[in-house]
């Protein structure tokens, strides 16, 4: 599945996901991000690995849609 990443549909989900966010007062430290240097290297390599993931995906199934072709 194809996502759209022009500028309106970006603007479109984002403008979605704040309608739909509970910025009530009593909720605000459910949002808290933990900056510090074990939470952002945490995190860092959270984003590494899930990327090395999507690049092998997209490899498969470029290799399948190469099989399927020939």
């Amino acid at each position: 599945m194809k996502v759209d990443m022009s500028p309106a549909a970006i603007t479109a989900r984002l403008k979605e996901v704040s309608r739909l966010a509970d910025l009530r007062p009593e909720m605000r430290l459910h949002c808290k991000v933990d900056m510090s240097p074990a939470g952002v290297t945490r995190r860092l390599r959270q984003v590494s690995q899930l990327r090395d993931l999507c690049l092998e995906l997209g490899r498969l199934g470029a290799a399948s849609r190469r099989r399927d072709a020939g």
